[in-house]
């Protein structure tokens, strides 16, 4: 799934809560709608019910609640919800128009359709470089500064990139080589302290703003043991606030093997768009 049909996703599925939250409200209020009029002179709030049998030819009955905050307060909300149920539909019919028009840009389809001149050339010829000078030097400035790498198992580090990171997996350094391509700084395992444990996200970036972001590699996600790591290690990060699609990437993926073109899918949905 691209960028934008995820973001799309998750916006239909927030639409289809808030018809539910509403449709809920809606049917949950009292019978009737909420009025105001005057009686003798003075402003009073009053219920209105619509009567089908409309005896004495009255098609409404209506009855003074100006003393009854509880039900007017009830069908205040009632019709709130009426109006948002109404916008909450009109969103969902503009999102729909949405899916059929919008597409992802595509990295492949377009080096396809260059000449042969331009087909040629390193990937990373064809990013968009969005930084500003100030941010893009504060930014390698931070990856060049001495920082805390976990010192688990060491000798596990038995892979290395082209610029001599040694690494844990063929995979991670297949997604430090695109990281070099596209240019953009990063840190290998750098600690994270979560309560009284230490973590270390396999990749943690600079946004713009100077915060920090982090990509863990989850390689191996049809071993249940490694699942239920996992598990433990995304809620340890969600309880200090570190979340998906805010501050925390993750890729998933099984055999301990990354593809190549969901590197470049996650770089450019994912992670230039914070640089």
């Amino acid at each position: 799934m691209g960028y934008l049909e995820h973001q799309i996703s998750e916006m239909k599925s927030f639409l289809d809560r808030e018809e539910t939250r509403y449709s809920v409200a809606f049917a949950e209020g009292p019978e009737g709608t909420l009025q105001r009029g005057k009686v003798n002179g003075s402003p009073r709030y009053m219920h209105s019910i619509h009567d089908p049998a409309g005896n004495g030819g009255k098609r409404y009955i209506r009855r003074i609640i100006h003393h009854d905050p509880e039900l007017i307060r009830s069908l205040a909300t009632k019709e709130y919800a009426r109006l948002a149920l109404r916008q909450v539909e009109r969103n969902k019919h503009y999102v729909n128009q949405l899916c059929r028009c919008i597409t992802d840009v595509d990295h492949d389809k377009l080096i396809a359709n260059m000449k042969s001149a331009y087909r040629l050339l390193p990937p990373g010829c064809f990013t968009l470089d969005d930084n500003s000078p100030t941010d893009l030097m504060m930014q390698r400035e931070w990856a060049a500064k001495p920082y805390e790498m976990s010192d688990y198992r060491p000798e596990g580090r038995n892979k290395s990139t082209s610029r001599g990171l040694r690494m844990r997996s063929k995979s991670e350094v297949l997604l430090a080589e695109k990281l070099y391509e596209y240019g953009i700084p990063f840190r290998y395992e750098q600690v994270l302290r979560v309560g009284t444990y230490d973590l270390a996200p396999d990749f943690t970036f600079l946004d713009s703003s100077g915060k920090e972001f982090y990509l863990e590699y989850c390689g191996m996600m049809d071993d249940p043991g490694y699942v239920d790591h996992y598990i433990w290690k995304r809620n340890l990060y969600e309880s200090a606030g570190i979340t998906e699609w805010t501050n925390m990437i993750y890729v998933y993926e099984t055999g301990n093997e990354i593809h190549l073109d969901d590197i470049d899918e996650i770089i450019r949905g994912q992670i230039l768009s914070r640089m």
